[in-house]
């Protein structure tokens, strides 16, 4: 296995480090992880533009208390750029640096301590993921979140009817292709996981 590839929650990805500047981490990254496919901003870039958009599909007064809440929690939306490569890896860079990691199925080498995530079962993956977030990843349909080392795996277990489950090499049939995306920092404000419960990958 290739350490280039190797995810490192709450660090990055092989030589790569959150924090690096976009000037920092490109010469980098081109030699080991392949052309880039496409680049540029990506999501809202601010509070305003996030009001701006409420505006226009809520109305003013429900765009005021929404964006009312999102300070309240401390969020501040920070124009942000992402940088896709062919190798299926994405690179999301804001003000301070490099922020958040994600791969999709086209990123073949991608592992977590030696264990592989695409192309086979991924549960040996999982279940190592577990052992570093230290307990039970938050479920929610096909989706896993780690939430103490901010790890999600999208599109990456099938609930099976009457309970049990069985991770998928593929991703579902509904959705789509696996991915994998980690970042350097707790999510502001946590998510809300009302919906999600606690699955065991051990069992």
């Amino acid at each position: 296995m290739s350490d280039n590839w190797e995810i490192l929650p709450e660090s990055g990805l092989g030589p790569l480090r959150f924090g690096m500047s976009e000037a920092e981490a490109r010469p980098i990254a081109q030699p080991l992880y392949g052309v880039i496919e496409a680049e540029g901003p990506v999501g809202l870039q601010s509070n305003d533009e996030a009001y701006r958009v409420l505006l226009e599909t809520m109305g003013e007064e429900a765009a005021r208390e929404a964006i009312g809440t999102l300070e309240k929690s401390g969020v501040d939306l920070q124009p942000s750029r992402r940088i896709s490569f062919v190798s299926g890896l994405m690179l999301d860079f804001v003000q301070d640096g490099l922020d958040s990691i994600m791969c999709h199925s086209a990123a073949f080498p991608l592992h977590v301590g030696g264990k592989p995530f695409f192309g086979v079962d991924p549960l040996p993956a999982l279940r190592l993921l577990q052992q570093l977030n230290g307990e039970p990843p938050f479920v929610k349909g096909p989706d896993c979140y780690f939430s103490n080392i901010e790890v999600t795996a999208f599109e990456c277990l099938l609930l099976m009817p009457g309970g049990g489950f069985r991770a998928t090499r593929e991703g579902t049939e509904e959705a789509g292709q696996k991915t994998i995306g980690w970042q350097r920092k707790q999510r502001t404000p946590p998510e809300d996981l009302k919906s999600h419960v606690r699955l065991d990958l051990a069992t």
